[in-house]
């Protein structure tokens, strides 16, 4: 069975802050999500439930 295309989100997140990684060469750490989601869970139930994204 193939899903629908515009249901497909080739992308990842990060939940909370990130340090500072030489390779993006930052100088402190970084919030990159604009979502803020307190922990895995509440990001799983108020963003991808609530728009129904499937996950593999």
């Amino acid at each position: 069975m193939t899903t629908h295309p515009k249901k497909i989100i080739d992308a990842h997140c990060h939940i909370g802050e990130i340090p500072p990684w030489k390779f993006y060469d930052l100088e402190h750490p970084v919030k990159p999500t604009v979502y803020d989601y307190r922990n895995r869970d509440e990001f799983v139930k108020n963003h991808l439930d609530e728009f129904k994204i499937e996950r593999a």
